[in-house]
């Protein structure tokens, strides 16, 4: 007697489909409602990073939202670009021994290239903006298909012809930030590797529904029910913006009225052994308006293919607190004050007068606004008009609470205006000192922009090299350009020629991704004037100034302050060419031991003018 709660209908077409559109929408409506309050406080976070203020606005009072907040999460996005996105690639690959470092070079050229094909940066700064904003934000990666219709003009020998034909325009690894607002993970678990099953939310138009069952990706018969039946609140969840948690307007937007929406819940998890579909229990289950299932097969990456990304994570939930709510109630209190001071000082620069006129003035002219008249009988003040002058001190009493609630808000967020914003800061102070307090503000950021790579751009990278395993054709070609496609911009040696083409072999070896930025404590800017310092004390010390690298280190510091071509203004091109025919000679030679290509073997050996040594042990 099976128990209660207990799928039934297993051994039937109907019956299995009944069971997997009730797993995904159990699941949805479970984590749904556990997480209601975190749902709900992202909305409210959203408005007041925007700076929105609801509700009835009284003419006569000032209505100040301060964009602090907004200011607040500008900065930190910006901060932890630099931090992440600096001189150099995103991401290396460790190699594992000398003979291995072509390979790691190899691969770290191409996940690269496929990070900037999908849109990295651009991606990256909503991504972190919505960590900012609502705490804990999430991504996808999946592998990318498109193709698209072009027209074109060509003469090939017979005059010239117009051309319509289907091109590939996109085929390779991407990724993209999710609304957290749509992502239902499953509860009790901290991070999605450690989770079960978690369900996203989206919406497809019918038509688009139409389309992915006729190329076999959608059942037929479930785009055909779908028509007919649906869940009645999802249109309008649709139409109103409002998230199936929160249950208000929030955003809204239309559509016009040939558009059908349709409200898509997409399950990733691992099933029962009953439900397995082709002995496969790890399962992708997709249901349309909770109630029709248009797909339920073996999940393609094996896992569930999403990552998170806390930038102040909590020790036991998933759902982390953001900058926006640690510093919310200031905010407000903050907007208030602000508002007062304003409505304070308007009465002060058009205050009230008050006027016998021997009768009780009308109750409609018994308020506060800046310019009125009140009428009185009686006696009232000199020559009876008496202008009302307010009392100030509460003001004075203002300006110091707002920079008090100003600090604590730095305090919560660690966003401090002068070191990270780089408004002014205070008189008489020296540049080293503003650096040391810069330093010291950056080490809770550098913090989060660690954990960034750590939860983020590294399991990224990983995740493209498993794709690139499974589903990538080879033997696919990597172009470097520039300055970069002859001299290694990591190692500062010539590229050996087989660096451009990338085999199926070649993903095979796992290799640790490294955020390669972080390796340094210190952004851009603060690399720059060490490095400064450094050639200062080198010039103190002849031997130094023997030892030193002065091509790399002036190539280095060139890069650092963003010239766009440092081999070019250091008129280095002729040594970096003489390298390259000397790493192609020992190419074509068999690969000696001592050349590019042979294992464990040093650089070639470049001429050195003066001070310069071009290369370390190069003879």
């Amino acid at each position: 007697m099976a128990r209660e709660g207990e799928f039934r209908g297993a051994g039937t077409v109907a019956g299995r489909e009944d069971q997997f559109v009730r797993i995904c929408v159990n699941s949805f409506e479970t984590s749904r409602d556990t997480f209601a309050v975190s749902y709900k406080r992202y909305n409210r976070s959203y408005k007041l990073y925007r700076a929105w203020k609801l509700g009835k606005y009284t003419p006569y009072r000032a209505n100040i939202a301060i964009p602090i907040l907004f200011s607040l999460g500008q900065s930190d996005v910006a901060k932890k670009l630099d931090l992440l996105f600096g001189p150099g690639p995103v991401v290396s690959f460790k190699a594992g021994g000398p003979e291995d470092q072509i390979l790691a070079r190899r691969r770290t050229a191409l996940i690269n290239t496929q990070f900037a094909d999908a849109e990295l940066f651009d991606k990256s700064t909503r991504f972190l903006l919505s960590s900012s904003i609502f705490g804990t934000t999430a991504y996808k990666w999946f592998w990318d298909v498109r193709k698209e219709l072009i027209e074109f003009r060509a003469d090939l020998g017979t005059g010239e012809r117009s051309f319509v034909g289907e091109q590939l325009s996109f085929d390779g690894p991407n990724w993209q930030p999710m609304d957290v607002r749509n992502i239902f993970p499953e509860p009790g678990k901290v991070r999605i590797r450690e989770m079960s099953w978690l369900v996203e939310r989206f919406f497809l138009d019918k038509e688009d529904v139409n389309r992915l069952a006729e190329s076999g990706f959608y059942l037929k018969r479930g785009a055909a029910d779908v028509e007919y039946s649906g869940h009645p609140g999802a249109k309008d969840e649709y139409l109103t913006g409002a998230n199936p948690a929160v249950g208000d307007g929030g955003d809204e937007w239309r559509t016009p009225e040939h558009r059908r929406p349709i409200e898509i819940l997409q399950w990733w998890g691992r099933v029962p052994r009953d439900l397995a579909v082709d002995g496969e229990v790890n399962l992708v289950i997709t249901v349309a308006n909770r109630h029709t299932l248009l797909r339920a097969e073996a999940n393609p990456f094996n896992k569930i293919p999403f990552g998170e990304y806390s930038p102040m994570p909590d020790p036991w939930h998933w759902h982390a607190p953001s900058k926006v709510e640690v510093a919310e109630k200031l905010q407000v209190s903050t907007n208030a004050m602000a508002s007062q001071k304003v409505d304070i000082l308007s009465l002060f620069a058009d205050p009230q007068f008050f006027y016998n006129r021997r009768s009780a003035p009308p109750a409609r002219k018994l308020f506060a606004r800046p310019g009125a008249w009140h009428a009185f009988d009686g006696e009232v003040g000199p020559a009876n008009i008496q202008a009302m002058i307010p009392d100030l001190r509460g003001v004075q009493n203002l300006y110091t609470e707002l920079e008090q609630q100003a600090q604590w808000m730095e305090q919560g967020t660690g966003i401090v205006r002068d070191a990270i914003q780089g408004l002014a800061g205070p008189d008489r102070e020296t540049a080293r000192g503003f650096l040391g307090r810069q330093q010291s503000a950056s080490v809770r950021l550098l913090m989060e922009a660690r954990i960034a790579a750590n939860q983020w751009i590294e399991p990224l990278a990983m995740e493209f090299v498993r794709m690139n395993r499974k589903f990538m054709t080879f033997p696919k070609a990597v172009r470097m350009i520039g300055a970069n496609a002859v001299i290694d911009p990591l190692l500062l040696r010539p590229v050996p020629p087989e660096l451009e083409m990338v085999a199926v072999n070649d993903m095979l070896p796992d290799y640790d991704a490294q955020a390669y930025s972080l390796m340094s404590s210190v952004s851009r800017g603060q690399q720059f004037q060490q490095l400064l310092t450094l050639m200062q004390v080198a010039q103190s010390n002849p031997i130094l100034i023997q030892l030193v690298n002065w091509m790399a280190f002036w190539r280095q510091l060139l890069i650092l302050a963003e010239v766009p071509n440092p081999d070019e203004l250091m008129g280095t091109d002729g040594i970096v060419m003489q390298a390259v025919g000397n790493a192609l000679a020992g190419a074509l030679g068999g690969g000696a031991a001592g050349g590019p290509t042979g294992a464990g073997g040093s650089p070639p050996a470049l001429p050195a003018t003066g001070n310069v040594i071009p290369f370390p042990g190069g003879g």
